[in-house]
């Protein structure tokens, strides 16, 4: 980023907002990728154990797209709030905040959705064999104990993640306070935000820790209890970086202009297909700094992504309104429950001749009421939302599409 001249610092109200509703969205996403994971003209993996039988390449790119930064600014934006906490509340009400936002959810959430998503493969599979209803008699009668196994977080990986970078900021900021002001790491690293091209100096980490991927530049979600050692030390560096950027937040105004955003998501866009081109060429894989590069190509995806969604949102979630506020608060339940059903539903549409596009849109249509609706009723006014949330508030789905005042 470039800082030839010192913006003008943007209001808190705008910036918090702007972030919050980003952060919001990236978690939402992930309905999009898991719903499209059925309908990728790709052969079935670990990462994803089902595909239907109508599948699309829109799907294949679509997942591919949206994985390579979606994550990247959750974990940026994690680290920009993590610092925001310990500065407005101070450490140990931070490590208290992340245990019961983070540590919680994961403890009591778990158990519900490992079962019922393993399950969901499982009747899936079978489905597109011999129907459902059959499927489902066949998984009826299967032992309990097969749908915890293996033990995995499954998509609930991040909240561990996130746990861990929260517990190692805990620890290390009361050391990083007995250094001199500007040897802290965190200070060194929004020093370098503000020099000229250090877009690409942020790369350099990123790119390192990627470049012995499974493929250089991959990021491997991380659903073992061991954490996968390259896509964790890019992550925590992102989260290093955000919780720097909140020293120099005055540094947001500049990726807020309509130039700078519409040239970093269409480099986002163009970056990305240049890295898939480079994973397709064999000669990649043939020396340590070939990969280095490739990785590095998957860096500069990440980072152009983080800049211009920051700059998008503060554009257009500049003020607060009811309807993405209710969308926010609703965000962290959809993401938590959403799993087992972008596997069931497609499970039940396995063998209808609709097509992908029509599947697809109906499992997301599907999984997205169904999150909204339990939120509203069950979650929003009671315990759940206050642990998810830090408060209780009334029920508001009808006003918040209205975008009327929620309270």
């Amino acid at each position: 980023m470039s800082a030839e001249t010192k913006p003008e610092e943007p209001t808190p109200q705008v910036r918090l907002h702007s972030l919050d509703g980003l952060r919001a969205t990236m978690m939402l996403l992930g309905l999009v990728l898991h719903s499209a994971c059925n309908y990728m003209d790709q052969p079935v993996n670990d990462a994803w154990r089902f595909r239907d039988a109508q599948t699309s390449g829109f799907f294949s790119f679509l997942v591919g797209f949206i994985h390579a930064w979606r994550m990247p600014i959750f974990m940026f934006i994690g680290g920009f709030f993590g610092a925001l906490l310990v500065e407005k509340r101070g450490l140990t009400s931070f490590f208290r905040h992340r245990i019961s936002r983070l540590g919680l959810p994961l403890v009591l959430f778990l158990p519900l959705m490992l079962p019922l998503t393993l399950s969901g493969f499982m009747i899936a599979n079978l489905a597109q064999r011999v129907g459902f209803e059959a499927a489902w008699t066949m998984i009826s009668n299967s032992p309990p104990s097969q749908f915890f196994t293996p033990f995995i977080t499954i998509h609930l990986w991040f909240l561990y993640y996130l746990l861990i970078y929260s517990v190692l900021a805990s620890l290390l900021t009361p050391i990083s306070q007995k250094l001199p002001a500007r040897l802290r790491p965190a200070t060194l690293i929004g020093r370098v935000m503000r020099f000229p091209g250090s877009t690409l100096l942020l790369c350099l980490p990123v790119g390192w820790a990627l470049k012995d991927s499974m493929l250089p530049g991959l990021l491997v979600p991380g659903v073992e209890w061991v954490p996968e050692k390259a896509s964790f030390l890019a992550y925590a560096f992102l989260y290093l970086c955000g919780w720097a950027l909140w020293s120099q937040k005055e540094l947001l105004a500049k990726v807020a202009s309509w130039p700078r955003i519409l040239s970093s998501l269409a480099l986002t866009l163009i970056l990305f297909m240049a890295w898939g081109a480079s994973l397709a060429d064999p000669a990649t894989f043939t020396s340590e700094s070939r990969r280095f590069l490739v990785s590095c190509l998957a860096a500069l995806v990440m980072w152009q992504a983080i800049w211009g969604f920051i700059g998008l949102f503060a554009q257009l979630t500049s003020r607060e309104s009811p309807r993405i506020r209710y969308f926010v608060d609703a965000s962290y339940w959809l993401y938590l429950i959403h799993l087992p059903f972008t596997i069931w539903i497609p499970g039940y549409l396995a063998n209808k001749d609709w097509g992908s596009y029509a599947k697809f849109g109906l499992t997301l249509t599907i999984t997205t009421l169904i999150g909204l609706i339990t939120y509203d009723l069950f979650v929003r006014s009671t315990w759940i939302g206050n642990l998810l949330n830090g408060r209780r508030a009334p029920r508001a789905l009808l006003k918040a599409l209205q975008n009327r005042p929620l309270e």
